[in-house]
């Protein structure tokens, strides 16, 4: 889902994290969630940002990320093999400022 509201600390995006172990991620079927019917499968990026636009660039980046996350990828912090950690230039790498490659 798109919107263009302005989220807290700089947050361009949010989605549920598939996981074998617990709801959610792109496999997650409609289910009752505390009392009422909720998707986990789905994930929500913003085009707007301390109020500003977000360039396309980074709103094409940001809905990767958040599917990648839909698909059990979790945020990566820190060594990744065959990654460049100098530059951080891959999908989850977890920041709060615009990189545009």
């Amino acid at each position: 889902m798109f919107t263009y509201r302005d989220f807290e600390k700089g947050t361009l995006g949010l989605a549920w994290t598939g996981d074998l172990k617990n709801a959610g991620g792109v496999c997650e079927k409609n289910g009752h969630y505390r009392g009422s019917m909720k998707s986990l499968n789905t994930g929500i990026i913003t085009l707007l940002n301390y109020g500003k636009h977000v360039p396309p660039a980074v709103s094409h980046v940001t809905l990767a990320h958040e599917i990648g996350h839909n698909f059990g990828s979790p945020e990566v912090q820190c060594c990744v093999e065959n990654v460049n950690i100098t530059t951080n230039n891959f999908v989850l790498y977890i920041t709060k400022k615009w990189i545009l490659f």
